[in-house]
């Protein structure tokens, strides 16, 4: 409980399985847990302001033996700050971002889909194989906060957005519908 920084790719493709941020930690450091393939259970704590550049970016993609994986993640509303590539890859079916998040970095929520790979130098019969055992789209997107967080880019939540509900709060939906990346949700 007195630990107060993450070193950079700290904790990187390691074992871990159940995961509890302790509250005197404000950021998630770029990779600190990234290609941890087993991670089955993540508390992130109402202390965190910023989550790094491919802190969670999961390689279950590239596994032939597919751990179970996190289908659930909650971004408290302390949050400000997600980077790209956060949570790539992950198999998410349920994201609730917090209140306070302000900006989503590129990529931070893409799936492994062909909306994500168009030009994947690969022959189709490879993608195909690829999707078939991979591919993953998030079902429901809830973000809470009022005004859309700012998205560098348009790719944020990739091979999700045919797909995903988005559900915001109420007297928000037209912000939304306008916010560059959040209005290519369908």
């Amino acid at each position: 409980n007195t630990l107060t920084d993450i070193g950079n790719y700290a904790f990187c493709a390691t074992g871990i399985r159940h995961l509890v941020i302790p509250n005197s930690i404000d950021t998630i450091p770029e990779g600190a847990f990234s290609m941890c393939a087993w991670l089955e259970s993540l508390e992130i704590p109402n202390s965190i302001k910023v989550i790094g550049y491919c802190a969670f970016t999961h390689p279950g993609l590239f596994l032939s033996n597919k751990p179970n994986q996190i289908k659930d993640i909650v971004i408290p509303n302390s949050v400000k700050k997600i980077g790209a590539y956060a949570f790539v890859f992950n198999e998410f079916e349920r994201v609730t971002i917090g209140s306070g998040v302000e900006s989503i970095g590129d990529n931070a929520f893409a799936t492994f889909s062909r909306d994500y790979w168009p030009d994947l130098p690969i022959s189709n019969e490879m993608l195909d194989s690829l999707l078939d055992a991979s591919s993953h789209e998030i079902a429901y997107v809830n973000c809470l906060a009022t005004t859309p967080p700012i998205m560098t880019t348009n790719n944020a939540f990739d091979g999700s957005y045919n797909h995903a509900a988005l559900i915001v709060p109420q007297g928000s939906v037209n912000k939304y519908k306008n916010a560059e990346g959040w209005k290519s949700f369908a």
